[in-house]
C-alpha cells in the first residue's frame, strides 16, 4: 500500500512538471528598452483551475542574450525588435542559491524564428555561414568569403581579391593586379603592364625611358624631333628633284 501510494504521488508530480513546467518556451518580443533588455510573451497557454485556457502572461526586464566570449570582448550581435521571434529559456539556481523556477527569471535568444528564412536555407545549401541585412550580405565558406552589397561583390580567396560591380572588375593576386571593363583591360604584372582596348587616349605629356616598338601606323599631327632636329621643317642642301624610295 505504501509503495502504491508513493507511485501515485510520485505520478502526479511528474505529471503536474510536465504539464506547467517549461525550461524553454518560443515566445514573440515585445518593447525593447534602453538598457537592451525586453518584454516577452510566451507562444504558450496555462489551463486555470476550472479548465479555462489562458495565454502565459507577458515577462518584462528580460535579458536578451547574444554570443559573445573572451570575456565579453569579442562577439556578435544584431537589433532586436518587437514583434521578432525569440526562445524563451527559464532557469534555476544551483547549489548555494535560492534562485527556483519562475516566469520572472527569463532569458530571451533572440532570431530563432519557427520558419527559415531564404538565407538561413542557403546557408544549409551552401555549407556556409551566411550574415545578413536588407540590401547586404557577408558569405562565409571553407575556401572564400564573398561581401555583397547591391550590385558591388567582393569576393577574398586565398590567393586573390576579387571586386565586381556592374561590368567593371579588379583581381588582385600574389602577382599581379588585372581590372576589366567590357572589352577593356589593364593587367600589372611585375615586370611589365598589359593593356587591351580598343583606343588608349592620353591627355598631357608623356616621357618614356626604354625603347619603343609600334606594329602598325604611327600618325603626328604635330612637331616631329628627332635628335634635336624638327623633322616637319628639315632640309638637305643642294638636292633637287625627287628621291626614290627607301630601299
Amino acid at each position: 500500500m505504501d509503495q502504491d501510494f508513493r507511485d501515485a504521488v510520485v505520478s502526479t508530480i511528474d505529471q503536474y512538471m510536465r504539464d506547467n513546467i517549461h525550461t524553454s518556451a518560443p515566445a514573440k518580443v515585445g518593447n525593447v528598452s534602453e538598457n537592451f533588455t525586453a518584454e516577452l510573451t510566451p507562444d504558450l497557454k496555462v489551463t486555470t483551475d476550472d479548465d479555462r485556457e489562458v495565454p502565459y502572461p507577458k515577462i518584462s526586464g528580460t535579458a536578451i542574450l547574444m554570443p559573445t566570449g573572451a570575456g565579453g570582448t569579442i562577439g556578435f550581435a544584431f537589433p532586436v525588435h518587437s514583434g521578432d521571434g525569440c526562445v524563451a529559456i527559464f532557469g534555476e539556481g544551483g547549489s548555494g542559491t535560492d534562485l527556483k523556477w519562475d516566469l520572472s527569471n527569463a532569458t530571451l535568444l533572440p532570431g530563432l524564428p519557427a520558419s527559415s528564412s531564404e538565407q538561413v536555407k542557403r546557408a544549409g545549401s551552401e555549407d556556409a555561414a551566411v550574415v545578413f541585412a536588407p540590401t547586404a550580405t557577408i558569405t562565409v565558406k571553407k575556401d572564400s568569403i564573398e561581401l555583397k552589397k547591391k550590385d558591388t561583390v567582393v569576393t577574398m580567396k586565398d590567393d586573390s581579391v576579387t571586386v565586381k560591380r556592374g561590368a567593371s572588375e579588379i583581381k588582385v593576386t600574389n602577382g599581379s593586379i588585372k581590372s576589366k571593363n567590357g572589352g577593356t583591360s589593364v593587367e600589372k604584372l611585375p615586370a611589365s603592364v598589359k593593356i587591351t582596348t580598343a583606343t588608349v587616349d592620353v591627355t598631357g605629356n608623356v616621357k618614356i625611358k626604354g625603347n619603343v616598338q609600334v606594329q602598325g601606323n604611327v600618325d603626328i599631327s604635330g612637331t616631329l624631333t628627332l635628335g634635336g632636329i624638327v623633322m616637319n621643317t628639315h632640309t638637305h642642301a643642294g638636292v633637287h628633284g625627287l628621291t626614290g624610295g627607301p630601299q
